[in-house]
């Protein structure tokens, strides 16, 4: 044994062994800390905060899965092919891939472009770049990426939205052409004040199938968006139904689209 250890002399090599430990498990804390700060956003509905739908987005709801179906879901996962079109550059293909939250409101778009990864969130109507770049370079004048997130997250979770208890939904009576179909509009008001990172948002219900599955989206710079969801389908290992394609439009405050912006098809989808 090590006379030194035994005359409790300071000892180089337990030293290092007891340093050696602490940081792994100051490390492993940190890694345990970070995976909840991770998982944070995929919370259960709240009571406090569901209300019961009306009439008209209820029958949103029964379309898209049923309430029951969404209640159970905490987030969806969704692999992507991106069409990015340019008017004088053409059009550029990428891959993305979402994790939508649809209860904390939350959607988080990661991707890699030029070996350069880059990831955003948008949550509660906040957006932060949590790596990388906040535009995909070539493309900056298209949408903002916040609001590029923003259109993704609503039309998704339309459903979820509804229950929100914070946000107050009218439906017009008078169904409206927008985009070749007829839809209802449907306006949300906000309860509490509580400042979203659009500043006005109107969903379009359609008048064949109840689906809420066109949203126009108006900016605090005053852009309008115009976005599309097709082919409604149930996630395969699951019970909600999400469309399986996505376009986005640049568009004038009535919703007649001018030029297609973005295509978004879902190669791959899960939910937890």
């Amino acid at each position: 044994m090590n006379d030194r250890c035994i005359n409790h002399e300071p000892c180089t090599v337990h030293g290092k062994v007891v340093c050696t430990l602490f940081v792994l498990v100051f490390l492993a804390g940190c890694q345990k800390s970070i995976k909840q700060e991770e998982k944070s956003l995929a919370i259960d509905p709240v009571a406090e905060r569901v209300v019961v739908p009306p009439v008209f987005a209820s029958a949103a709801i029964a379309k898209a899965g049923g309430l029951e179906a969404w209640g159970r879901v905490r987030e969806i996962q969704l692999d992507c092919i991106v069409t990015f079109y340019d008017k004088d550059a053409g059009y550029y293909l990428t891959e993305q891939k979402y994790e939508i939250f649809p209860w904390s409101n939350s959607i988080v778009i990661t991707g890699n472009e030029s070996n350069a990864p880059y990831s955003w969130q948008l949550s509660e109507g906040q957006f932060d770049v949590l790596k990388g770049s906040k535009q995909i370079e070539g493309f900056k004048n298209q949408i903002g990426s916040g609001y590029f997130a923003e259109a993704i997250l609503n039309i998704i979770t339309a459903p979820a939205r509804f229950l929100d208890k914070s946000v107050e939904y009218s439906r017009k009576t008078d169904a409206v052409n927008i985009h070749g179909r007829w839809c209802y509009p449907i306006t949300r008001t906000l309860k509490t004040g509580k400042q979203l990172f659009s500043s006005n948002f109107v969903y379009y219900q359609n008048r064949d199938n109840s689906l809420i599955d066109t949203m126009l989206l108006t900016c605090k710079n005053n852009d309008v968006f115009l976005v599309c969801g097709y082919g409604y389908n149930q996630i395969q290992d699951g019970d909600v139904s999400i469309p399986d394609r996505i376009e986005i439009y640049s568009s004038n405050k009535e919703g007649i689209s001018q030029r297609q912006l973005f295509r978004i098809d879902v190669s791959a989808a899960s939910e937890k």
